[in-house]
């Protein structure tokens, strides 16, 4: 697409000729080159690259500026995006992708506000494309905005589908009149989270169902393959999750029906623990190749929702040491605190020298994970009154209770609760201390990260102080500097 944008600058082969269409062959190559390292998370390289003379005759044009920020932002440079794009709306003919590119830079860094001012300049600019109608609507606040959100949403679907959302509704029945009775009912409804159009929600008499609906195809195409490939072949999944009822692509937006489930304002602490539990009895030996497993996590950014995703691999070296790398890179590019910083490389050293990972065994300690294991993410079955997972496009391989982490964090709870939780309850007193390390780590991180730099403050003495004197005291820590040798675990039950 970048390459499709120099040439509608002028970059032709019909425009020029000899030496100066060479040139301009190099620079879109230089140009996909640049994309090949961001798509392999090198940012800094595919940096260096465009910045470098080989890019010379790319400079000023809108798919450098476009391509060069996106890699400052990846890489956590966020003043130099910044200041980029900034040059290029002065600078640059057209604006749209610079626009698109400064509301990533914005949603980044957690700036709704701003981002929802760009989103209006996007629907401007251009009011007959769907996804400047979407980025409006994720943006504004929820519940406070819940009508300026619906009007956006409902825009955007009728763009999409150049129907009435009535019309579109009756193409969704389509593929529910097996289940739905003569007198069902559906209604349109909006829902929190930032990566759906709302919701539909199907009911009569007997039954509800309920329709998400996604204008990005890639993540609920996942969740869809979960309910379609993975849980037929894992039984116990049918209890921890609802039942697939249709899934369907309309006009590039996604629509996928679920049993309907009772949203819950407080969940008692022992169903999330026995629902974490239901996950860790789905072992690693089961999973082991099944197709759309063990991908690839997300990247470390500021959104504490991907920690848990980057928590994989941690019987590695090598991913410790990058997991490490990154939290630090994040930590200096955001301003947060030295005393915060020294205290990130303080638990990197003692997690590296006490060679915690060595204790961590697939086979022993991956299952199944949520990876968005928070509480709008949890819903309880009208018929047996169990509490179920919803939201499955995250889903993979990780290591054993870090969604309980991420559960307790996302609540902006005491570290002393997590640390109860795992007394009281047998299942996860029986955790080995390597174990208990790297939730411990995601627990610390999350809230750090969500509350941001000036709340950190708030946070020492609740979260920070004693999370971080949890992983100093660890058997597994405390056994290093006795032995000098590596950390031993017990055998998992």
């Amino acid at each position: 697409r970048l390459v499709k944008l120099l040439r509608s600058e002028g970059v032709t082969e019909s425009r020029y000729s000899g030496g100066r269409f060479e040139q301009h062959r190099a620079s879109m190559e230089t140009l996909s080159q640049a994309v090949a390292l961001r798509r392999k998370r090198e940012w800094d390289a595919a940096i260096d690259l465009l910045t470098g003379d080989g890019a010379a005759a790319l400079e000023g044009s809108e798919a450098w500026f476009i391509e060069l920020a996106r890699n400052y932002r990846l890489a956590n440079r966020h003043d130099e995006a910044k200041h980029l794009l900034d040059r290029a709306e002065r600078e640059c003919r057209t604006v749209g992708g610079i626009l698109a590119e400064r509301y990533q830079l914005l949603t980044a860094e957690a700036d709704w506000a701003s981002a929802a001012t760009v989103a209006r300049q996007l629907i401007d600019s251009d009011p007959t494309r769907a996804k400047n109608h979407f980025l409006l609507g994720r943006a504004l606040r929820w519940p406070e905005d819940e009508q300026r959100i619906r009007e956006a949403f409902v825009t955007a679907i009728s763009l999409a589908h150049g129907a009435s959302i009535e019309t579109v509704i009756d193409r969704v029945h389509e593929g529910l009149a097996p289940h739905l009775g003569s007198g069902f009912r559906t209604e349109y409804r909006v829902c929190p989270g930032r990566n759906n159009l709302g919701s539909l929600v199907h009911s009569d008499d007997d039954e509800r169902y309920y329709t998400k609906i996604a204008p990005w195809p890639g993540a609920i195409r996942r969740e869809a393959r979960f309910y379609q490939s993975i849980v037929p072949l894992v039984p116990e999944l049918e209890d921890l999750t609802p039942r697939l009822i249709d899934g369907r692509l309309l006009d590039d937006v996604f629509y996928l029906t679920l049993q309907h489930l009772d949203e819950q304002s407080e969940v008692e602490d022992a169903a999330v623990v026995q629902l974490a539990v239901g996950l860790s009895r789905i072992d690693y030996g089961r999973l082991r190749g099944i197709d759309g497993l063990g991908r690839r996590p997300m990247w470390l950014d500021r959104r504490p929702a991907t920690l848990s995703r980057f928590f994989k691999h941690l019987h590695r070296k090598s991913a410790n040491r990058e997991l490490f790398s990154q939290l630090e890179r994040v930590l200096e590019a955001n301003s947060y605190s030295p005393q915060v910083r020294r205290l990130t490389a303080e638990l990197s050293a003692l997690v590296q020298r006490s060679r915690a990972y060595d204790s961590i065994r697939p086979e022993d300690h991956y299952c199944l994970a949520h990876n968005d294991f928070v509480p709008a993410n949890l819903a309880t079955d009208p018929v047996t009154s169990s509490l179920k997972m919803i939201d499955c496009s995250s889903v993979g391989v990780g290591l054993r209770f870090l969604d309980l982490a991420t559960y307790f964090a996302n609540q902006q709870r005491p570290f002393q609760d997590l640390e109860a939780c795992f007394e009281r309850f047998e299942a996860l007193r029986q955790t080995s201390a390597a174990e208990r390390i790297y939730v411990n780590l995601v627990f610390l991180f999350y809230r750090i990260l969500h509350g941001g730099p000036a709340a950190t403050s708030e946070i020492q003495d609740s979260v920070i102080a004693p999370a971080a004197a949890a992983i100093r005291r660890s058997d597994c820590v405390r056994e290093h500097r006795r032995t000098r040798g590596r950390c031993s675990s017990p055998p998992p039950s």
